[in-house]
């Protein structure tokens, strides 16, 4: 077992908030919920108010959205630049991008909803896209949720502390009262 992968107090107490919500995604898109308890690990130790601006996101694929298109994906925007700005921030505990919410069927009109139990259900969503894509590949399957398909460039930055914090957290929760896959609230 990796000594330097394991939970803090905090980080157990924000997990604690989490995992009934974690539960209810896992079940109903039937991923396994240490490994979407590692991912919102990894992207923001599990923080369900982490916000960032992704730059590049955003001159790639956000900044030249046609006004319809935005309008099609969210009938109550006011402002397209805003919501383009908007669409390329990372929310939630999972840092779920706005954009990747909407294509994936996100319809709220407040992508700001994504920090809570709505990023953890589109970052699953996205998670079991992203492994029914890759054949249910974990390492493939957190390389493209990661980078929108699979990179070598993330694998010692982003796979391998995602699947040491998987690994952790089902060999040492899984019999845990709180954190045991039966547990649900």
């Amino acid at each position: 077992m990796n000594k330097s992968v394991q939970l803090t107090a905090p980080l157990v107490k924000r997990l604690t908030v989490l995992w009934p919500w974690i539960m209810h995604s896992a079940s109903t898109y039937g991923v396994d919920p240490f490994l979407i308890a590692a991912v919102a690990w990894k992207e923001s130790d599990f923080n369900v108010n982490a916000v960032n601006f992704e730059s590049n996101y955003y001159a790639k694929y956000c900044k030249n959205l046609s006004t319809s298109r935005i309008k099609q994906m969210n009938p109550a925007v006011t402002s397209a630049s805003a919501e383009r700005r908007l669409l390329a921030m990372a929310w939630g505990p999972m840092q779920v991008v706005g954009l990747t919410a909407r294509e994936r069927g996100y319809h709220k009109p407040h992508l700001s909803a994504l920090c809570g139990e709505d990023g953890i259900r589109m970052g699953t969503v996205y998670l079991a896209y992203q492994l029914g894509r890759y054949g249910d590949d974990i390492m493939k399957s957190l390389s493209a949720y990661n980078a929108g398909s699979v990179i070598q460039s993330n694998h010692e930055t982003y796979v391998v502390p995602a699947l040491a914090r998987y690994s952790w957290l089902k060999s040492e929760l899984h019999d845990n009262p709180d954190f045991g896959e039966g547990k649900s609230a």
